[in-house]
């Protein structure tokens, strides 16, 4: 709870992400159970991910369902442009073409996860893009670098995104936090 405070405090847009990968190899009990209802989930800040085998059942009202091995680079493109449109943002071309052409952006999950890093640029991002003259040029190159420094596998940029939130945010509390959840 303290966590979440501080995040709540310092985050300029804050979200809540839930993941869950791989639903179906945790422990089978009544709490893993209780993950197959997906509540209809109207809070645009607030997001579940699941991830799991196609014989996981699950329930709710409002899913998407993503059964996919490995997406070809139109797939790729949809799932990036369905992100953005959910988040109601955009991005340049060239940062999108960018994103799927990683070696792991054939995996849904790295794209999403991709995308919400782009999605966590805050003031002091601004101010360095502003030094650099402040145009959509200087947005763009700033975007591609942070793709380019980023992991190029899921466990890579997970760890790459925890690591900017704890710089973000800050606090013994996030760092600790963190450390628990890697």
């Amino acid at each position: 709870a303290a966590v979440m405070k501080e995040y709540a405090e310092k985050a300029e847009n804050p979200k809540l992400f839930f993941v869950i990968d791989g639903v179906e190899q945790l422990a089978a009990d009544e709490e893993r159970d209780l993950m197959r209802f997906i509540p209809d989930m109207k809070l645009r800040k607030v997001k579940i991910i699941f991830s799991c085998l196609d014989s996981f059942p699950l329930f709710g009202k409002k899913y998407k369902i993503l059964n996919i091995v490995s997406l070809n680079e139109n797939e790729r493109m949809q799932v990036v442009e369905g992100i953005l449109e959910s988040e109601r943002r955009s991005l340049a071309a060239p940062v999108i073409l960018e994103m799927i052409s990683r070696d792991a952006s054939a995996d849904p999950m790295y794209l999403s996860l991709l995308v919400q890093r782009l999605l966590m640029m805050d003031r002091e991002d601004f101010a360095k893009i502003n030094a650099k003259g402040g145009g959509m040029n200087e947005i763009t190159n700033y975007q591609l670098e942070l793709i380019k420094g980023c992991a190029d596998d899921l466990a890579g940029l997970s760890e790459d995104i925890l690591e900017a939130a704890i710089e973000k945010i800050g606090g013994a509390g996030v760092r600790t936090a963190v450390e628990y959840l890697s």
